[in-house]
């Protein structure tokens, strides 16, 4: 059997309610939405699969801006930390422009911080190395990701905060700075 979690509740949240979110001045309401998957492929493995990914319409919802593919492979070093590697593709579409195509290779860490207020504290660091066809440069860049759950007794429902700081360490010809 294949352990899996998958946060389909947190997806059709977002894409239900997500439109309300206003962007920028020009009063353009957005939907975002994302599958996640990570996890043994088999009971008591070391090996591990992950997947996201997502679809970001703009346009009052009605147009695809962005698209996100990442697949990766990781192990399960202890009960404590999992490592990863894996590959991203994302494609910006914008009107009246060429797409932005992006490819990021990308290593992480994912492990747990610690018990806080009922729920678990967990974090992620990530190191990506982006690449785009309209430049010669890598962009390196590293992000932080913490996430706070508290499941609530007897329900499917929780509580879910969670932030990520984005670090750049170097100018690339493309753009990033």
């Amino acid at each position: 059997m294949i352990s899996i979690r998958v946060f389909t509740a947190v997806a059709a949240v977002m894409s239900l309610f997500a439109g309300q979110a206003r962007a920028q001045s020009d009063g353009d309401f957005q939907a975002w939405s994302a599958l996640f998957v990570a996890g043994p492929p088999a009971e008591n493995s070391r090996l591990l699969l992950w997947f996201d990914g997502h679809a970001r319409f703009t346009d009052d919802a009605s147009d695809l801006g962005v698209s996100i593919i990442r697949p990766g492979l990781g192990w399960r070093v202890s009960d404590r930390l999992d490592l990863w590697a894996g590959y991203a593709r994302i494609v910006s579409r914008r009107d009246g422009a060429p797409n932005i195509e992006e490819n990021r290779i990308w290593q992480q860490a994912t492990y747990p911080v610690a018990e806080l207020f009922g729920g678990a504290l967990l974090g992620r660091t990530r190191l990506e190395q982006r690449l785009r066809e309209t430049g010669a440069d890598t962009g390196w860049r590293a992000r932080q990701f913490l996430r706070w759950e508290r499941r609530f007794a007897g329900s499917p429902v929780s509580a879910l905060v969670s932030n990520e700081l984005f670090v750049n360490f170097n100018n690339a010809d493309w753009g990033q700075r």
